[in-house]
């Protein structure tokens, strides 16, 4: 699992793409410093908080739900989000795709807009 610095160096002032492995969903959020995060997904707009809690796991809370913490772990050259199954073994949920620098989502709205 990655640490908590780890985990701000790829995630905080960053846009990230992620493709969640059970729903076949991809979301574009940006984290910023003072744990605001902004999303798009599934043409919407979404904004909720994170944080990182002791062991380093992102924290992410969205709209109102609570806090939901879990791992991120890098293999090879790829970067997954992993939680608990119901027998208590690690499962993959988040594939990252990218981490590109900045606040890219008024361009990626614009053009998820003009492509529809």
């Amino acid at each position: 699992m990655l640490s908590g610095e780890q985990v701000k160096k790829l995630f905080v002032k960053h846009t990230v793409e992620s493709y969640n492995l059970k729903t076949g969903t991809t979301s574009f959020s940006y984290y910023t410093s003072k744990g605001r995060v902004k999303q798009i997904r599934k043409q919407r707009n979404r904004s909720g908080h994170w944080k990182l809690d002791a062991e380093g796991k992102m924290c992410l809370r969205m709209q109102k739900n609570k806090f939901s913490c879990r791992g991120i772990y890098r293999e090879g050259n790829t970067y997954y989000k992993y939680r608990l199954d119901n027998q208590n073994k690690l499962e993959r949920i988040i594939r990252y795709q990218r981490f590109n620098k900045g606040n890219m989502l008024k361009k990626i709205s614009a053009k998820t807009v003009n492509n529809n």
